[in-house]
């Protein structure tokens, strides 16, 4: 290499040299903006809280219209009034608050009493609800991705989500 031309490795040393003494030639004019700064707070915008709780819908029609417009699948809790597992899996599951940080804010949520004229015998006919518990997982056209029959722990529960959603 001839005398007086530098080669490119020196040309990326010498750039990185000249910002390192530009920088530390600003630093306490740097130091002072970022003290007067700090006196005034400015709000960051931070990600969504997570969900403390699940809110539902009691109507599959309203839930499936909601799902629509945002984009999500349905998970539907068909119960009756009568049936033990189906309050043990409100209070053991859907109180849980790892479902509700898992899960919560994933889905549409609907509670269906399959022995209501109006809102659940339609949902019982349709996709053939024989057990209780049973959760329905339909994708937001209401086709039926997956079930769970039975009550289920809530680990085990956000597993069996977990895999319906991803097959």
């Amino acid at each position: 290499m001839s005398r007086g031309k530098l080669g490119s490795g020196q040309h990326l040393h010498v750039a990185l040299l000249a910002t390192l003494i530009v920088a530390w030639a600003n630093a306490p004019a740097t130091f002072a903006q970022a003290k007067k700064a700090s006196a005034h707070p400015v709000a960051v915008a931070s990600a969504p809280a997570a969900p403390t709780s699940i809110s539902w819908s009691n109507d599959l029609r309203v839930g499936l219209a909601q799902a629509k417009s945002a984009r999500r699948w349905v998970l539907v809790d068909c119960y009756t009034s009568w049936c033990h597992w189906c309050k043990k899996l409100d209070a053991d599951v859907f109180e849980n608050p790892n479902v509700i940080k898992q899960l919560g804010g994933h889905f549409t949520w609907v509670k269906c009493n399959t022995e209501d004229p109006q809102t659940g015998v339609w949902v019982r006919d349709k996709y053939g609800v024989d057990a209780y518990p049973c959760i329905l997982i339909l994708d937001p056209n209401g086709n039926e991705k997956g079930r769970i029959k039975g009550y289920v722990p809530p680990d085990l529960f956000i597993n069996r989500v977990a895999s319906i959603v991803t097959r």
